[in-house]
């Protein structure tokens, strides 16, 4: 899914609102914070390269409520932001921060974007079921 040759310290930083989460079909409940977190404590544990958006157009287009003035209106900066994907259980890539990043560079034509991708521990650290009363904490 992704090449490596890329450095993470030749792009902006990862960042993120305050307890940000991503819930995936109510299924699961991803901590993007806590990822992120991890990710600017130790970045060497954590993998880092291209992913080609060819493999995450399926989440892209199928993701409803992207806001397609925002997406186009993404400053350089913003736009070059490393997406973030996690691995889940069965080995399936998730994008889980970063869609209007993903859905700028697809339009443009991009082959590939930037991104950390947590393994399947990784993911599992940051996530959780879903539950109809989980509360941000």
């Amino acid at each position: 899914m992704t090449n490596t040759q890329l450095k993470w310290q030749d792009f902006p930083e990862i960042n993120c609102p305050p307890k940000q989460i991503f819930n995936h079909e109510n299924k699961t409940i991803f901590h993007v914070w806590k990822a992120i977190e991890l990710i600017r404590e130790r970045p060497d544990d954590f993998q880092f390269g291209a992913v080609q958006l060819q493999n995450l157009r399926a989440q892209i287009e199928g993701r409803g409520n992207l806001d397609l003035e925002y997406a186009s209106s993404l400053e350089q900066e913003d736009a070059t932001r490393p997406l973030l994907i996690a691995t889940e259980s069965d080995g399936q890539h998730r994008l889980i921060d970063g869609y209007h990043r993903a859905l700028r560079c697809h339009w443009q034509g991009c082959i590939g974007a930037p991104a950390w991708i947590l393994n399947q521990q990784q993911t599992a650290s940051i996530s959780e079921p879903y539950r109809e009363d989980f509360e941000r904490i």
